[in-house]
């Protein structure tokens, strides 16, 4: 058989897939003629495909030595100089091949691959593009630009590059999981987490058990904030990652946002026995203890996590956050620092310092971080509008009635676009208060600097008489008020440091000798959903014994930190509540009873101690008029009084 012939048959072998017939064809035909150009680049191209490069790479550089005018000679060694990881070499093979032919678009392509793989994303677009000019319809080619803008994190262009592959080609790059993961992990980047749930779920449509899109569409319900449907995701995909360390922080982290904090506890250890270096893992975990009032342990894993990375902010952030918590204040304020000073941007340091200078009763520090915040950090609104209320409030106790208004204008701003939450809802109510609160100043609101002072130490109660003029036996007093933010009496009476006895213990340590001082803690720790309700709800505790050892320590740690004479303490009770105040009869009940034991408890111990008792449970509870009496409201709101009340029970003396 002679040489063509023998050629011909090594062709029809080799299109069927038969290399060893086509080999043997090709290698007897170089016998004859060892300079057999095709017969050479074709025993390459069979020694390509059998994954035997560097002998592809001999036979294919013999048929370029002959004949150096043929395209697709080069194509082929630059294939095979590729898969032996000689990257520039086959870049300049491909660039020959260019120079002999360019306008072959699976030239440009081939190149363009290259450069993909040698990670030169520029030069990689330049190429698919070059590509994409010759033939509009190159689908692949569009592919490739879009991982070149990805890996250039320009992800915007990357998912118009995906979208264009589809519409191209709709019946084979829509069911592309390639095409379709592409898109989900650009829209992940661009915070685009509806679009990225959709794309993952396409992709387990098409099969169910694909790692990454498990994984995706857990982390993009997660992102879109559906915890409950996220966590069932993670739970499935842990069939698939449970051997991801990364995947498991994130499964904790969810675990953690809906307050299930043993489980993300024990996916945290999981986490940990694959990556026992894992600073996020170490995190993740101070940040599961802190949920847990575990502070000493927290802080712990946060060392640990700084250990492993001593550069990242947010470590640092929450390390000053669970010092701040248990009340000490330096050290995290020095913690808060060092996390400014690694990420000027970092909201969560910023709105800790001015969580931190709030309650170190330091105004002019919360407002120079607040308006660094403003500034330099990425707050989103929820954040914003909670510095904006505070300030409000410092402003109110300040006795700033237009810079408070100011700053209740700008949080209600931001408060028409932000949907109902537990969060929002306290700033919408703190909100509503402080303007209930101006609109209710009369004469009696006062701006002179008067010697005599009632100072009110409390939760929000002690906002309402704030800045008021009052009487007793004869001398004039204003009222200034010491704002605890969200403090219990239980967070007073327990045995535990907490950032409420620190920032309380700031405000006694300036009472002077000649202070009349009045608590009002108390109504927090009286609300259906708060405090002693939940806890009798879930514990079934002796209710009136309870509130009686409470209230008792309550008052007990009071005067220990209160170093002026009894005769000046006064206790304020808690008010009689509105009918509004519970959802429910039972409820309502419930609360009646709490709210009567507590005052209860409160006046037997202030008797006991030889102090005042404010009691305006009797001055609101309308349960003991007839439904012909004229009742008169006190309340401003559903919980607070209004700025007169205060007067009206000094003058009337119903202090016990």
């Amino acid at each position: 058989m002679d040489a063509s012939s023998l050629l011909q048959n090594g062709i029809d072998k080799h299109q069927c897939g038969d290399l060893h017939g086509a080999k043997h064809d090709y290698e007897e035909i170089l016998k004859v003629d060892p300079n057999h150009v095709d017969a050479l680049h074709l025993l390459g191209v069979v020694a390509s495909q059998s994954g035997e490069f560097v002998q592809a790479e001999e036979y294919i550089s013999r048929a370029i030595s002959i004949n150096d005018l043929v395209p697709v000679f080069y194509i082929n060694l630059g294939i095979a100089l590729k898969n032996q990881n000689k990257f520039s070499e086959a870049a300049d093979i491909y660039a020959k091949a260019l120079l002999l032919d360019n306008n072959d678009p699976g030239l440009h392509f081939n190149l363009a691959n290259l450069k993909l793989t040698m990670r030169e994303f520029d030069e990689a677009i330049i190429c698919f593009e070059n590509a994409i000019k010759i033939h509009p319809q190159f689908v692949q080619a569009y592919t490739g630009l879009a991982k070149c803008y990805e890996n250039l994190k320009n992800y915007i262009a990357a998912e118009k590059c995906y979208e264009k592959t589809i519409k191209l080609d709709p019946e084979c790059y829509g069911n592309n999981i390639e095409t379709l993961a592409g898109l989900a992990e650009v829209n992940i980047k661009t915070q685009q987490y509806k679009k990225a749930a959709n794309y993952f779920l396409k992709v387990l449509n098409i099969d169910s058990e694909n790692k990454s899109a498990n994984y995706g569409y857990a982390f993009a319900l997660h992102s879109l904030g559906l915890l409950e449907q996220a966590n069932a995701q993670y739970e499935k995909a842990s069939l698939f990652n449970g051997d991801n360390a990364g995947f498991l922080n994130h499964w904790a982290i969810a675990q953690r946002e809906i307050g299930d904090y043993n489980s993300a506890i024990s996916t945290i250890e999981k986490g940990l026995k694959i990556n026992p270096n894992s600073p996020e893992l170490y995190d993740n975990y101070g940040c599961a203890l802190y949920g847990l009032k575990k502070h000493s342990e927290a802080i712990e894993k946060f060392d640990c996590a700084i250990v492993f990375d001593p550069n990242k902010a947010k470590f640092y952030s929450n390390l000053a956050a669970t010092y701040a918590d248990i009340g000490e204040f330096e050290k995290a304020e020095e913690l808060f620092n060092k996390a400014i000073g690694l990420d000027k941007k970092n909201p969560v340091a910023y709105i800790g310092f001015c969580a931190l200078y709030r309650d170190m009763r330091n105004p002019s520090a919360f407002r120079e971080f607040m308006n660094l915040a403003f500034r330099e950090s990425a707050l989103n609104s929820e954040q914003k509008i909670e510095l904006l209320v505070n300030d409000a409030i410092l402003y109110w106790v300040e006795n700033n009635i237009h810079d408070c208004s100011r700053r209740i204008n700008e949080a209600e701003e931001l408060l028409k676009n932000i949907k109902l939450g537990e969060a929002t809802n306290n700033f919408r109510i703190y909100c509503k208060y402080l303007k209930l609160l101006i609109e209710n100043i009369n004469s009696t609101h006062i701006e002179e600097i008067i010697k005599n002072k009632i100072i009110v130490i409390g939760d929000s109660h002690s906002l309402s008489p704030a800045n008021q003029l009052v009487d007793i036996k004869g001398c004039s007093y204003k009222v200034e008020s010491k704002l605890v933010f969200g403090c219990k009496s239980w967070h007073l009476s327990n045995d535990n440091s907490n950032r409420y006895k620190a920032s309380f213990e700031l405000a006694v340590d300036s009472l002077k000798e000649e202070n009349v001082v009045l608590f009002t803690f108390g109504e927090i720790d009286c609300r259906v959903f708060s405090g002693i309700i939940p806890f009798y709800k879930k514990n079934k505790v002796d209710l009136p014994l309870y509130i009686k050892k409470m209230v008792c320590d309550y008052i007990d740690y009071v005067l220990a930190k209160t170093k002026i004479s009894k005769n000046n303490i006064l206790f304020q009770g808690v008010p009689f509540p509105k009918e509004n105040s519970a959802a429910n009869e039972d409820d309502y009940d419930l609360l009646k009873l709490v709210i009567k034991e507590y005052n209860f408890a409160l006046l037997e111990k202030a008797r006991d101690e030889g102090v005042g008792f404010i009691d305006v449970y009797s001055l609101t509870n309308n349960d003991r008029f007839s439904i012909n009496d004229i009742q008169k409201d006190y309340h401003i709101d559903s919980c607070h009084l209004n700025p007169g009340y205060l007067k009206e029970i000094l003058v009337s003396s119903k202090i016990a």
